[in-house]
C-alpha cells in the first residue's frame, strides 16, 4: 500500500468518525453528563438509592460514549 493510499483510507474514516459524533451528538452528551454529574454531586443523592444508580449508570454510559468517540477522533489525528 502507497503512503498516498493509507492517507485516503484515514481521511475517510476521519469523516466517519466525524458523522458518528454528530449521530452521537456529542455536544448534548457532555452537557447530559455535566447534568448527571451535578446530580450526583448532590448531598441527598443517595437518599432514593435506585434513582442513584440509575442516574450512575447512565453518566458511565454518556462516559463511554464521549470516550469512545474522542479516542477514535484523537487516534486519526495522531495518523494523519
Amino acid at each position: 500500500i502507497e503512503p498516498a493510499e493509507i492517507k485516503n483510507q484515514i481521511a475517510g474514516l476521519a469523516a466517519r468518525v466525524k458523522k458518528m459524533g454528530s449521530f452521537f451528538d456529542l455536544d448534548q452528551k457532555t452537557q447530559q453528563t455535566l447534568t448527571l454529574e451535578e446530580q450526583a454531586a448532590a448531598p441527598d443523592f443517595w437518599t432514593e438509592r435506585e434513582k442513584a444508580q440509575q442516574v450512575l449508570a447512565e453518566l458511565n454510559r454518556c462516559r463511554q460514549e464521549i470516550e469512545a468517540v474522542t479516542t477514535l477522533e484523537q487516534n486519526l489525528a495522531e495518523n494523519r
